[in-house]
């Protein structure tokens, strides 16, 4: 007995030995997390209250997963208004608690693939900045607290503060100029995206030496691209324009798509001289209004966009060609552009958003949007047509029609039902392709069915050979199919009894409903 016990530990029991330490570990950890998550609130947290309750927790159940808790937090916020404001700038001055931090850190390393502690303050914050970017210019007076999130190592949070200012407009511009020096590199270059459009006056000779040394980072480059051009184009900056020319030579994509997006928004200033409200850019989501205390000079910025036109990359000249056809609407500089990038299925779809808009000036294109169709990658184009290749074809009216009877007959089912869309998109000037629609009527996929009644039905009158199929569809059938043969057959049967209607009217009329018609 005395040998047996003097002998070493086996293996499980080691194991187990181990386990237990772990689980004890784990559970003073995570008392002590709780512990000091409980205590990080003291202060900041109990300040002032509203229907007995702080703006911090009202803040914290505004960003809960439980819709009715979100929807009273809501209520109570948006009553505030502006008076939100100072209780925002204190929570967004707040920090986790020192023991709090370096408890998340010691969990994070010892538990490196599965723990991923949060901070409280972290996710409380993010729903302030949200708050006030809902209040826009009012928020001003807590620039200088969402400036200092800026240099939070969190991507979220920063991207958070970035939407917060650019609500703020031109109200945060001088708190914006004056963080500008001293910032980070990574603070620096958001300044930069949030001033580079605004209305405030810029020292071109001051900013520019904190702006390029950004070009040489990946990360940050794309917002210095955007401030040089803004320097050349507004503050007509010799030196800017040169240190763009030279990043453009150097065929870098994301910098110089960047730097033409802001070109497509400076051009609509250019192009709208004094417009209060101007539409968003298709490439970004820009705040245009006031885009500038002195416009744009035309020339420059039509010297920029060429630099873009001819960049290797097919994403830089097709924003280049956004930005261009605002400034000249002239379809000779933008239509071989065009013709180029949709050799690539993966700028078909952008590039057909801009042909759509071009309208009959980019006609010539017609037979590079019926090639484009069966190449674009379109995810379910019985629900997203209006965004593809084949709608930009039927933008440009009934031209299209015998080229899209043709697709009717494609190998691909993804192809014929686009073809089918683009034909609805023309109505009664469709009416050449009933026989083909009557062929994509009669294929077994409930897809293929409903697009093609659809089609039917908006073609009127002259799809009256399809009535017995669609009759027998609506009577066998369930559910899309059925109810899609339905509505096809009463608008056939109410066209033919209206008598002859205006191709032309007719076409403007049920592009404004096709859209609305999909399941």
């Amino acid at each position: 007995m005395a040998g047996t016990a003097s002998n070493p530990p086996t293996l499980s029991n080691r194991l187990r030995r181990r386990g237990r330490s772990l689980v004890a570990v784990t559970v003073v950890m995570a008392a002590l997390v709780v512990i000091v998550w409980r205590g990080s609130s003291r202060g900041w947290w109990h300040q002032d209250l509203v229907e007995g309750r702080s703006i911090p927790a009202w803040l914290a159940q505004a960003a809960t997963g439980n819709f009715t808790d979100r929807l009273a937090a809501d209520r109570v916020l948006e009553s505030l208004g502006p008076r939100l404001v100072p209780s925002v700038r204190r929570v967004l001055r707040a920090r986790d608690d020192g023991w709090y931090q370096e408890a998340r850190r010691r969990l994070a390393a010892w538990f490196p693939r599965w723990f991923r502690p949060p901070s409280p303050v972290q996710g409380i914050q993010i729903e302030a900045l949200e708050r006030l970017r809902r209040l826009g210019p009012d928020a001003a007076p807590a620039a200088p607290e969402v400036l200092a999130l800026l240099a939070r190592p969190d991507s979220l949070l920063r991207r958070a503060a970035l939407d917060c200012l650019e609500s703020m407009g031109t109200a945060a511009g001088p708190a914006l100029i004056e963080a500008l020096p001293s910032a980070p590199p990574r603070a620096r270059a958001g300044i930069l995206r949030v001033l580079a459009p605004l209305p405030v006056r810029l020292d071109a000779a001051t900013l520019r030496p904190l702006t390029l040394p950004l070009l040489g980072d990946p990360d940050t480059a794309g917002d210095a691209a955007r401030m040089l051009l803004r320097f050349a184009a507004v503050e007509r900056d010799a030196d800017s324009f040169q240190a763009l020319d030279t990043l453009f030579h150097r065929n870098l994509a994301k910098p110089a798509e960047e730097a033409m997006t802001l070109a497509g928004a400076l051009a609509l200033r250019v192009a709208h001289p004094g417009s209060p409200e101007l539409p968003q850019t298709p490439a970004g989501q820009l705040p245009l209004a006031g885009l500038s205390s002195s416009a744009p000079d035309a020339q420059i910025l039509g010297r920029l966009i060429d630099l873009g036109l001819n960049h290797r990359e097919p994403v830089v000249r097709l924003t280049a060609a956004e930005a261009d056809w605002i400034l000249h609407n002239d379809p000779d500089r933008v239509v071989p552009v065009l013709r180029a990038v949709m050799e690539n299925p993966v700028h078909i779809h952008r590039a057909a958003l801009l042909v759509r808009r071009m309208g009959p000036a980019a006609r010539p294109l017609l037979p590079d949007l019926l090639a484009a169709v069966p190449r674009e990658p379109v995810h379910r184009p019985d629900r997203l047509p209006a965004m593809s290749a084949m709608a930009a074809a039927a933008a440009l009216g009934p031209a299209a029609v015998p080229g899209l009877c043709q697709l009717l007959d494609h190998p691909a089912w993804e192809t014929r039902v686009s073809a089918a869309r683009a034909l609805e998109l023309l109505g009664p000037a469709a009416a050449p392709a009933v026989s083909g629609l009557i062929r994509l009527l009669a294929e077994d996929r409930p897809e293929s069915r409903v697009v093609a009644a659809q089609t039917l039905g908006a073609i009127g009158s002259a799809a009256a050979p399809a009535l017995p199929l669609l009759e027998r569809i609506a009577r066998t059938t369930t559910g899309y199919p059925q109810d899609a043969a339905t509505q096809a057959l009463e608008r056939i049967r109410r066209a033919r009894a209206a008598g002859p209607l205006d191709p032309a009217s007719a076409l403007a009329d049920n592009g404004a409903s096709s859209s609305q018609s999909a399941p």
